[in-house]
């Protein structure tokens, strides 16, 4: 175990640097979320179990209850500091909710929510760690260990409050106690483990469905439990023993999601997803990467995931998961029964979710890297020098290439271009000066308190189509004329095609004429950190929430005291 510690600090050490990344400036009630999309600290935990408490009609539906309960329970110090200590009295569900400094109480409570998910990816690194020192060896488990701890996307949901990261840990978790089922047999304790870290992953999100369905058949497969044997129990006593780990696997689920807590809530969950999946695969909505379920929506798919796990994994991980599955088939075919889970896993994603992302993947990822590190390994004990050869080059190349991403994507985390827009608008508006914006708000730079951000046109999300027609236009020029914003500020959101440089919502046309300087507006200032490592470009996460460019726009009788000064 002190190897696994070390593994578990060092983890931790890569993972923390940027997990400020996203916290809220907190001056008015429209700047209270995290940058990150569906990150919904620091108040949607809260707002969950408030919500149990005293139901609300507009309640936050995408997700079962887990990660709230384990972020709200880690808020409960620092709220006890603040009530002790004044910060806060008479809470409220309006802005400033009773804080009395609610742009620092509200950070804090970001940095927490932030700070529990390096936790919780420090937590599924060790277990990879454990994981494949008990499938192979000690040299795979940390290669194996070294592959997670800098994948890229894991890096990015290891630093926010996105419920993937505490899905992904209940997962790595999973496959663990299944992995010692498979390598030292049943018993049950294991059986137990098993039935606790799978009811906990399905109550961080269902859709890990497809990967615990497995396991089951898989656990019959290899315990033969209707004879005695290498799993030591008769049929009677494995079904008395799966019975009680299939109690305490519903038990989980039932707390955790919240189904045995808020029955109506977690009621309304379910037919908030329904809805959800019909509407992603029914063809009529803006979304470029839903799929519908027609041959031609399923090559697309299969075309987009598979880009995506290339993109994600690198070619050097998908040679090297070949070559361990390779290798593990001749040498322990035992073992690929830990790669069941990730095949079905992605089976449901293609049979349900018609939704191309590379968070998705993040399940199939941990268990390709493991047999990465397992293909890398054989190839080191290989006889021939030239194999050998190969996978010092295996490793190096996918660890190489992933420090690189990973270090270019915390140097972006860390100089954000929201922070140097923000240091440049406080210098240039004062209170009253209104500021202007399409799509959602939590992707503005930070703003001073007295400042009035003000949307130009309704923000429909990502699934509706956007009104893009000349009339429209002329409404938001209308609403412009009259209300006479200082800045017009403009930047992709998570609605945004990919490469345009404005929410969906915003009228190709009218961006096109600001550009131009018509309107009464003129462009004063571009923010975008340039990438640390130029020649190696990052890969496109979901949404283009990190760095985005940002443009800012002045009122012509502005633009002099708008100009930077010397």
């Amino acid at each position: 175990m002190k190897r696994a510690a070390r593994v578990g600090i060092l983890a931790f050490m890569i993972l923390a640097p940027g997990f400020w990344w996203g916290v809220p400036h907190a001056t008015a009630p429209d700047r209270v979320d995290a940058w990150g999309v569906d990150d919904e600290t620091p108040l949607g935990p809260l707002a969950e179990i408030h919500n149990i408490i005293d139901p609300q009609p507009d309640a936050w539906l995408s997700y079962p209850l887990l990660a709230s309960f384990v972020t709200a329970a880690a808020y409960s110090p620092y709220l006890g500091y603040l009530v002790l200590s004044s910060g806060l009295s008479e809470p409220s569900p309006t802005y400033p909710f009773g804080l009395s400094n609610p742009v620092r109480s509200l950070a804090v409570l970001a940095w927490i929510a932030h700070l529990v998910s390096v936790l919780l990816g420090t937590v599924t690194v060790v277990a990879v760690f454990l994981t494949a020192r008990l499938l192979w060896d000690d040299a795979t488990a940390v290669l194996g260990a070294g592959y997670m701890v800098v994948s890229f996307p894991f890096i990015y949901y290891s630093r926010t409050g996105n419920v993937d990261a505490i899905a992904l840990t209940c997962f790595a978790l999973t496959l663990l106690a299944f992995a010692r089922i498979v390598t030292a047999g049943l018993t049950p304790r294991r059986l137990w483990q098993l039935g606790l870290a799978a009811g906990l992953a399905l109550a961080a999100k269902e859709s890990i469905v497809g990967a615990l369905a497995i396991i089951p058949f898989a656990v019959l497969a290899l315990a033969h439990p209707w004879r005695r044997g290498a799993s030591g129990m008769s049929w009677r006593e494995f079904a008395r023993h799966a019975s009680v780990a299939l109690v305490v696997s519903v038990v989980a689920f039932g707390v955790g999601s919240g189904l045995m807590v808020a029955p109506s809530r977690y009621l309304a969950h379910v037919a908030y997803l329904r809805e959800l999946l019909a509407l992603v695969s029914s063809g009529h909505t803006p979304v470029a990467d839903a799929f519908t379920f027609t041959t031609a929506g399923t090559l697309g798919y299969i075309a987009a995931m598979g880009h995506r796990l290339v993109t994600t994994l690198t070619w050097f991980g998908i040679l090297g998961a070949l070559i361990g599955l390779v290798a593990t088939a001749r040498t322990a075919p035992r073992v690929l029964w830990t790669a069941a889970p990730a095949a079905g896993y992605m089976a449901y994603l293609a049979s349900s979710y018609r939704l191309a992302q590379t968070r998705y993947l993040l399940p199939v990822l941990l268990v390709s890297l493991l047999f990465a590190a397992a293909g890398t390994s054989a190839l080191w004990r290989a006889r021939h020098r030239w194999l050998r050869a190969g996978g010092i080059l295996l490793a190096l190349g996918l660890l190489g290439l992933e420090t690189a991403r990973t270090v270019g994507l915390t140097y972006e985390m860390v100089r954000d271009s929201r922070w140097a827009a923000g240091t440049w608008l406080e210098k240039r508006t004062g209170a009253g000066d209104i500021v202007s914006y399409f799509g959602s708000a939590q992707k503005l730079p930070p703003l001073k308190a007295g400042v009035v951000s003000s949307i130009a046109t309704p923000d429909i999300g990502m699934y509706a189509f956007p009104r893009t027609d000349a009339a429209h236009i002329e409404t938001i020029l209308h609403h412009w004329a009259e209300e006479r914003p200082a800045f017009i500020i403009i930047s992709p959101d998570h609605t945004s095609p990919a490469g345009v440089p404005y929410p969906h919502t915003c009228p190709p046309e009218l961006y096109e004429g600001l550009v131009a300087g018509r309107y009464g507006y003129h462009l004063v200032a571009k923010f975008q950190t340039p990438a640390l490592l130029p020649g190696l470009p990052l890969p496109a996460l979901d949404y283009p929430v990190i760095n985005p460019p940002i443009r800012v726009f002045v009122r012509d009788e502005r633009a002099a005291d708008a100009l930077p000064r010397r």
